[in-house]
């Protein structure tokens, strides 16, 4: 209760209280009540007597401001416990989640292109759509408006994220942006389908129709081609997964458009999500691919083909394993090679063989010889199988069969092929058997090997590892190795000529072939180049840490030091200079024995000399000193 001012109420504390409320009020002609200002003259009053007063008008606004609580209501201290939110319901399994579709189709100026063709034409696909794919598919068809030019041109311009902006729904999964044009007397139709779970756009598929009539049933060929079923890799093992399928327990009424299809090939694809399962990158794996063996409604086994070492299957909160559908468009694919730290570089002149995979007959172990029932040993447990009963002991005897017939994978050659000098090959699809392998080698050293479909892209490249290093190592073993064969060659040469002029007698050529022999490059001259090879090419490969190529070099270097020590051992090179050595003496041992074996016999042949004659006396008269 408010005072308004002194006036209005007036406080005494006489000994006696006096409490008097005037109250005027008139009544007007109109017969409307008009209350008049109240007085409050309060004498007489003490201090408790009023605060009674405040306390019986104030009681009903504290009630009105005080929470209501029951008798049975817990002490104020205990505090009450929030109510739990409502649980959310369960997620939709995918197979039980319909594709949300989009169709878009744009109508070039054409005459024959009327409005009332092109509402037909939609309507058309519409229920051609919903015959061909039933709840599989929960599609809307529209016409596009915003695709320019509404023809081939612009529908090769488009982008992933510019089809999501013009579609502007963030609940769709697919949408197939399609376009009629005039083609001459004939109507173009292209088409590519958005795909939002991988962040593809499929390339360009086109077909032509001369009827109009046919144009609706054309149109809904051109999105069978193209529609791609998405997959989720559950688990891997042993070369064999297990997928599910979106909307796999929705069959479509036409069987041409099964999605786990036997021979279906697809692509996997990693999703990876944030702590908020918002998704943050999507890789499509490449030269992998799942191949359906065998499908029931909503699950599949496949076999996985691929030239990574990848885990796939493992999924969690943060990464997913997914597969997309392969729709191969081209006949042929042109691949280029280069290496993967440095895409710029072709790789010219290298092999690449291609190889089909196919399953044939595992080959049988022969029968083995039955043995006499005396010498057969019982088999473990058939004893004990024995004293069970004779329907134990027939499960022990008899033995396991294979469930059925066993196959195994081989590999057959089709084609070899050398790189361009662009480092470009050309592989041309096979319709039959679209999975390919490619075995890209140099000088005999297997690169990579891996999987291909051709035909799904007009053009890709493989990058392969680094082989500059290799070459480089394998052409300088080459150049000491033709160095060592020439060495040995002229060694033997020397030696065929040495040995001519020891049996010439030509000795002073003798001396000097058996000199040029002696400065011949020995072991230790081509060890020292080995070594100082090996070396170079070690510092190198030491910031590349390639394990594998300092295997190769060291067997390369090995072998290269087993040549070494076979041709030119100081030990082969001691002997066959001593049989050389030998040679000269040889014949001058010969020499000396003719020598000796002549003298007797010129003695023998020749006559006797005649004897001197007698010297005459001297004179008598002769000067001594004269003579």
């Amino acid at each position: 209760m408010k005072i308004a001012n002194e006036g209005d109420c007036k406080l005494h504390l006489p000994r006696r209280r006096k409490l008097q409320i005037e109250e005027q009020a008139t009544l007007p002609r109109g017969g409307r009540w008009r209350s008049s200002n109240f007085k409050f003259q309060i004498s007489n009053f003490k201090l408790p007597s009023l605060l009674f007063f405040i306390s019986v008008f104030a009681a009903p606004i504290l009630a009105q401001d005080a929470p209501t609580t029951s008798a049975a209501t817990t002490p104020a201290t205990a505090e009450t416990k929030p109510p739990k939110p409502p649980e959310p319901p369960p997620p939709i399994p995918m197979e039980l989640q319909p594709y949300r579709v989009r169709v878009s189709v744009a109508f070039d100026e054409h005459p024959s292109l009327t409005t009332r063709v092109r509402q037909e034409v939609l309507d058309e696909l519409t229920v051609w759509i919903d015959r061909t794919y039933g709840q599989m598919w929960d599609a809307s068809v529209e016409e596009n408006h915003w695709l320019a030019p509404e023809n081939d041109e612009g529908l090769s311009r488009l982008t992933w994220p510019q089809v999501g902006t013009q579609l502007a729904d963030k609940e769709l999964d697919k949408a197939f942006v399609l376009c009629v044009s005039g083609h001459g007397g004939l109507l173009r139709l292209c088409g590519r389908e958005w795909d939002r779970m991988t962040r593809q756009l499929s390339v360009r598929h086109e077909r032509f129709v001369g009827d109009r009539r046919a144009l609706t049933n054309e149109l809904g060929v051109l999105i069978r081609d193209l529609f791609r079923p998405l997959v989720l890799i559950e688990s891997v093992e042993a070369g064999k997964g297990r997928v599910r399928v979106r909307a796999g327990e929705f069959p479509p009424a036409d069987p041409s458009v099964e999605q786990l299809a036997k021979g279906n090939f697809f692509q996997p694809v990693l999703r990876s999500y944030n702590k908020d399962r918002e998704v943050t990158q999507v890789q499509m794996v490449p030269w992998s691919y799942l191949l359906m063996e065998s499908s029931d409604r909503a699950h599949g086994e496949c076999s996985i083909h691929t030239g990574l070492r990848l885990p796939l299957g493992k999924n969690s909160k943060r990464m997913e394993s997914w597969a997309i559908g392969v729709r191969p468009s081209f006949a042929e694919t042109r691949i280029r090679l280069t290496p993967h730290n440095n895409p710029t570089k072709p790789l010219i002149g290298y092999q690449v063989n291609i190889y089909e995979r196919v399953m044939v007959p595992a080959p049988q172990a022969p029968p083995a010889e039955e043995k006499p029932a005396s010498d057969q040993k019982p088999a473990p447990g058939a004893k004990a199988a024995a004293d069970k009963g004779d329907d134990a002991a027939a499960e022990v005897d008899e033995p396991k069969k294979p469930a059925g017939p066993q196959f195994v994978a081989q590999f057959n050659k089709v084609r070899e092929l050398i790189t361009n000098r662009r480092g470009r090959v050309t592989v041309s699809l096979n319709p039959e058997r679209p999975l390919i392998w490619l075995y890209v080698s140099s000088g005999g050293n297997l690169l990579g090997r891996f999987p291909f479909i051709p035909g799904v892209a007009s053009s890709t490249t493989a990058e392969l590892p680094d082989d500059s290093l290799r070459l480089q190592i394998e052409s300088r073993l080459e150049l000491l190795r033709a160095e060592l064969i020439d060495t040995v060659a002229r060694r033997a040469l020397l030696i065929v000529r040495v040995k001519g002029a020891a049996k010439a007698s030509d000795w002073p050529r003798f001396t000097e072939t058996l000199a040029e022999f002696d400065r011949q490059p020995n072991s230790k001259y081509f060890q020292t180049l080995l070594d100082a090879t090996k070396a170079g090419m070690l510092k190198k490969m030491q910031p590349k840490k390639d394990k594998s190529l300092e295997k190769k070099l060291d067997k390369l270097c090995g072998e290269s030091a087993e040549l070494i020590a076979r041709y030119l051992s100081d030990e082969k090179i001691k002997l066959q200079r001593e049989e050389l050595v030998e040679l000269k003496k040889s014949a001058d041992e010969a020499a000396n024995d003719a020598g000796r074996q002549q003298v007797p016999a010129a003695r023998r042949a020749a006559p006797a000399p005649a004897p001197a004659p007698a010297p005459n006396p001297a004179p008598a008269n002769a000067n001594p000193a004269t003579f």
